[in-house]
């Protein structure tokens, strides 16, 4: 009989790492913000770990792997429609554009493109934030917005505590702080309703692993049938 190293929630092992690799960009982005490690080290050792990992335990898993990406193309949608809210703020002059600023950590240097710090936030960020949530037991538009709470609450918490983060990202007021946190409930609503559009079913990766794991008595019990069968068979003879 297989086993199968199983967690709270309806988890595997697998899904736990799948989206805590999801959640590694993010997270390096907030380590360069508190001085801890260069973005930029982490663009060359740390995201091509990930993406390779991504890659070899979604094809160890295919179900997984098509949910892998699935959300990062949720995710990528829903940062756009993110954007059409804080873009329109920062074109108020209330929200300064930050995300150039994060192309300059990722490659750094000053005079690197816009466009990559966009790339860093529309694949690394809400791309693979998208890809924790795709394998995570959660689905629909309200647990969406709690993802979208706790992610904002991280950012809120790196911009009150880390050293000099307001003056790399943005400075936290009333008015940005509502922004982005309306902004995040947009992103999570937009993340839950694609996906339970796209693979409505959450966790089936574990429901599919604990139906193999019930399948298996039932071939034992098939089996000892046929054999109790040919016994009945040889004693009338």
């Amino acid at each position: 009989m297989k086993s199968h190293l199983r967690l709270p929630f309806n988890m595997t092992f697998s899904q736990l790492v799948m989206a805590g690799l999801g959640f590694t960009p993010i997270f390096c982005l907030s380590l360069s913000i508190f001085g801890a490690i260069p973005l930029h080290m982490s663009l060359r050792f740390v995201i091509p770990v990930v993406a390779a990992s991504q890659i070899v335990l979604g094809r160890r898993n295919p179900e997984l792997g098509r949910r892998l990406i699935f959300g990062l193309l949720a995710g990528m949608i829903a940062t756009g429609v993110y954007d059409l809210l804080r873009l329109y703020i920062a074109l108020l002059g209330v929200w300064g554009d930050f995300i150039p600023n994060i192309g300059n950590r990722a490659l750094h240097s000053d005079s690197v493109s816009p466009i990559w710090g966009y790339c860093w936030r529309y694949l690394l960020n809400g791309g693979c934030l998208g890809m924790a949530f795709s394998v995570l037991p959660l689905r629909g538009i309200r647990q969406g917005i709690a993802y979208g709470t706790f992610v904002c609450s991280c950012l809120f918490a790196t911009l009150l505590f880390a050293p000099g983060a307001q003056d790399a990202l943005f400075h936290l007021t009333w008015t940005t702080g509502a922004g982005a946190m309306v902004g995040h409930w947009i992103y999570g609503a937009t993340l839950g309703g694609i996906l339970l559009l796209w693979c409505p079913e959450p966790a089936m990766a574990g429901r599919k692993f604990r139906a193999e794991e019930d399948a298996e008595p039932d071939l034992e019990l098939e089996s000892d049938k046929e054999v109790r069968s040919y016994e009945q068979v040889y004693l009338v003879r």
